[in-house]
């Protein structure tokens, strides 16, 4: 048996959504998902998650100047790589690599961190 969970809402650009007033059986803010995977669409899709990973990866090393990512990621490059998958997957943009200008703060200040340690 799956635990069922609540999780706040998003909206396609990411923001947290609020609840309809008009809809008072319905509450918008929370949606209720077996599972994490279930939650951002990956539970039985693999290659879903992969086309995430490499539209992730391929935004990451575009940002940092490069043509692709190392072969093993140092921890401040995999959160980079795993948060912008994770947008991806929740906001169903699997079709391209997100512009520079799209990148969450928090994944810009992962690849900052490791840009800093590169040199």
């Amino acid at each position: 048996m799956a635990i069922t969970r609540k999780t706040r809402a998003r909206s396609k650009e990411g923001q947290f959504k609020g609840d309809d007033p008009s809809t008072p059986t319905v509450n918008e803010a929370w949606v209720t998902a077996a599972s994490l995977a279930e939650f951002i669409g990956i539970d039985g899709n693999p290659a879903r998650l992969e086309q995430a990973i490499d539209l992730a990866s391929a935004a990451a090393a575009a940002e940092l100047g490069i043509p692709s990512l190392p072969a093993v990621l140092p921890h401040p490059l995999a959160q980079a790589v795993k948060l912008l998958a994770s947008k991806l997957l929740i906001t169903d943009e699997l079709d391209e690599p997100p512009a520079a200008a799209d990148l969450p703060l928090v994944v810009r200040y992962y690849l900052k961190v490791y840009a800093s340690a590169q040199g």
